[in-house]
């Protein structure tokens, strides 16, 4: 009887090994490193690369204001948007890399912030405040009608829309203002050989 329990949790242990290193494996197999951060591909479980990005959303404008319509803020400008929260902590870190990057590229790119299912928008528009981010950013509340559009489940989370629309890249995951000027700068010329 001793040794059966044994045996069985000799068992449990290898099988729960062999799980832990598969998923080691999956994990390690679709995130690459930029600059020390680790992003995964593939931020959408409904859109993919190419596909028109979704704009027709009317937003409360987190601070008030007009209410924030994102078609027009983008207008058909290349446009980064992220989604982001203040109980985030990767999307707090990367908001800096945000408002840097932002004001380098100006009004040649739309960039939008959307503060997803936050229970504290104003800590988030005090982080927004702190990282000097001056680009509009709307709220999607706890109905999550942004977030289910884009097919998100996990944040902070980017995509990179071309000026025609389609979305040309996408990330999961932290970025800094070497990635985010990469994507953007990739962006550009995207949207340049498009209108060409």
């Amino acid at each position: 009887m001793r040794s059966r329990l044994l045996w069985s949790a000799c068992i449990v242990v290898v099988a729960m090994t062999v799980t832990f290193s598969v998923l080691a494996v999956i994990a390690a197999t679709r995130q690459s490193t930029e600059g020390g951060v680790a992003v995964v591909p593939g931020a959408s479980a409904t859109l993919k690369i190419g596909d028109v990005a979704p704009t027709n959303f009317e937003l409360a404008r987190l601070g008030g204001g007009d209410k924030l319509h994102l078609r027009a803020a983008i207008a058909g400008r290349p446009a980064v948007i992220n989604l982001f929260a203040s109980w985030c902590s990767a999307c707090a870190a990367e908001l800096g890399a945000f408002a840097r990057v932002s004001r380098l590229f100006g009004s040649s790119v739309a960039f939008v912030g959307i503060d997803t299912n936050d229970s504290d928008p104003d800590e988030a528009q005090q982080l927004l405040r702190s990282a000097g981010a001056r680009y509009p950013v709307g709220i999607d509340t706890s109905s999550l009608l942004v977030a289910r559009t884009y097919g998100v489940s996990a944040l902070p989370v980017t995509f990179f829309v071309s000026a025609s629309g389609h979305i040309a890249d996408e990330v999961l995951g932290r970025q800094t203002v070497a990635s985010l000027k990469r994507r953007v700068d990739e962006l550009m010329k995207a949207s340049s050989r498009t209108r060409t």
